[in-house]
């Protein structure tokens, strides 16, 4: 029982840095990543952390699912549309990854027999 809380606290006590720096906003903000805070009104594990990941930003769009959980928001994320809001996820145009070998346009982009 007692390594099983001592786990549990502890991964409540590492999420939901998972690594990442203190200043992340920031250095998102200053290479013109977008940035977008989704959570569930009712995750007890993780806190959407609004003041930190929007500080200097006016730009950070907020989903908030208000009945649903950690659980049901990371199952249901295909749900969310995110699609349909690139500017939410996609990385600047000057940070965009080049690639090695073959360059893929649109017009060869999809899949055939």
């Amino acid at each position: 029982f007692l390594l099983r809380l001592c786990g549990h606290v502890r991964l409540v006590w590492d999420t939901p840095k998972y690594g990442l720096p203190d200043n992340a906003p920031e250095l998102l903000r200053d290479r013109g990543v977008g940035l977008a805070l989704v959570w569930g009104g009712m995750d007890i594990l993780h806190t959407a952390q609004v003041d930190r990941w929007t500080a200097g930003r006016d730009d950070v769009p907020r989903l908030v699912k208000r009945f649903w959980d950690h659980t049901r928001v990371c199952q249901n994320m295909d749900t969310l549309s995110l699609a349909q809001r690139p500017s939410w996820w996609r990385l600047p145009e000057a940070a965009t990854p080049k690639h090695r070998g073959k360059q893929v346009g649109r017009s060869d982009s999809t899949l055939s027999d």
